[in-house]
């Protein structure tokens, strides 16, 4: 447990996205409530430990939807352990009663997201992408670059540990954990051409544990000692600390090329965009709730929003622009103009037309030329030949 702690604290990201307030490390904290409760109900037989297993298995869901992947590992873990223990009928019915208490949450989010707000949640199957088999080794190959790759060798090593150790429930239930986290990960981004440091880090309770079981492999407690400092080294000389810059101002250049299109002209530093610039202006220069439309896409206005306390009631435009506001074919200016004022839309946020996703590219290029009664062109934010705009729409 010891060793296990060590390695991930010492992980850059982990304390990184903790101190920027990213939705990623709630995610890590609550994962690592669920494992522990669930992990000492398995040992102890504690109907409370599954209990508070199964509420932070539902907490974790309300936190971020895509945590949903917590309840086929605690059904997986207990119907495993069930069968393999002969567990009597009473202790059966209990684990259903507690599984079917901890889906409640869930059940309920659903109801109030689809039901009464409209929203078409992300599921982690989406089913909209056709998956290769270069897929399902993406994140797999990216862990080297969060680890080190003295530290990838020891994950391997813990994983290979598994296969010699068949009936170690609590290696079993860290296998499931990970590879129901890897299998939504691939499904769901990788296949998609996006992959993100961050979306890992739930997973970093198992990377960390099986990087501890290879060094528990070894007879001499000298050599594990010396071996876990050789990668605490590692970490904090061979990984650099990962900056704000890289991971929320730059897309994956695959996704960037996609994103793109084969036409583009792209910049020296294509896909950076003067986010925090734009957030800091509207932060301290417009007052506070105005309304904004904005793209909502993976990008990182929200985090910057966030960071810097901006407090303006956001419009987002998506991939459902036919129920929203109308398909690409008619994007204009004007159109445009009148559906913002139709909606009370007082400002509007994007980005130049490389990185305009879901909508016409060359909307950008037309609004810029638009001298008519629509928008008036506030601000023009700058970074390495790529900008982001910020318009005010016009009354009349």
């Amino acid at each position: 447990a010891g060793r296990c702690a060590a390695v991930l604290l010492f992980l850059p990201n982990v304390f990184h996205y903790a101190a920027n307030a990213e939705l990623a490390a709630g995610k890590l904290v609550l994962g690592l409530l669920f494992l522990f409760f669930l992990a000492r109900h398995l040992r102890d037989d504690r109907f409370e430990d599954l209990l508070l297993a199964g509420f932070w298995a539902g907490t974790a869901f309300l936190w971020k939807s895509s945590m949903a992947v917590l309840q086929p590992v605690l059904w997986a873990a207990l119907v495993w352990d069930g069968l393999e223990r002969k567990r009597p009928g009473p202790v059966w019915r209990g684990r259903l009663a507690a599984c079917l208490l901890s889906v409640l949450p869930v059940l309920l989010s659903l109801g109030l997201e689809m039901g009464l707000v409209h929203y078409e949640m992300f599921t982690i199957v989406s089913g909209r992408h056709v998956l290769h088999l270069a897929d399902f080794m993406t994140y797999f190959t990216r862990l080297p670059e969060q680890v080190t790759w003295f530290g990838f060798i020891l994950f391997c090593g813990g994983l290979a540990s598994v296969s010699g150790r068949p009936r170690d429930w609590l290696l079993r239930l860290l296998s499931i954990y990970l590879l129901t986290w890897y299998l939504a990960l691939t499904v769901s981004l990788a296949g998609l051409g996006m992959v993100h440091n961050r979306w890992q880090l739930p997973a970093y309770p198992a990377v960390a544990f099986f990087i501890a079981a290879c060094l528990e492999g070894f007879r001499r407690r000298a050599a594990a000692t010396v071996l876990l400092l050789v990668f605490l080294a590692s970490c904090a000389t061979w990984l650099p600390f990962p900056g704000v810059v890289p991971e929320y101002l730059t897309y994956r250049p695959g996704y960037l090329a996609q994103l793109a299109g084969p036409d583009a002209v792209l910049t020296e530093r294509p896909g950076l965009l003067p986010y925090p610039e734009a957030l800091r202006y509207i932060r301290y220069r417009l007052p506070a709730g105005r309304r904004i439309l904005a793209v909502d896409f993976p990008d990182p206005r929200e985090f910057y929003a966030y960071r810097y306390g901006v407090r303006v009631d956001w419009f987002l435009l998506d991939y459902r622009l036919e129920e929203t506001w109308r398909p690409r074919s008619g994007q204009t200016p004007a159109a445009l103009g009148e559906f913002c004022r139709d909606n009370r839309i007082e400002y509007l946020l994007l980005p130049d037309g490389r990185w305009l996703p879901y909508l016409d590219r060359g909307l950008t290029d037309r609004l810029l030329m638009d001298f008519t009664d629509n928008f008036e062109l506030v601000r023009r934010f700058q970074l390495y030949g790529n900008e982001v705009y910020l318009w005010k729409t016009k009354k009349t």
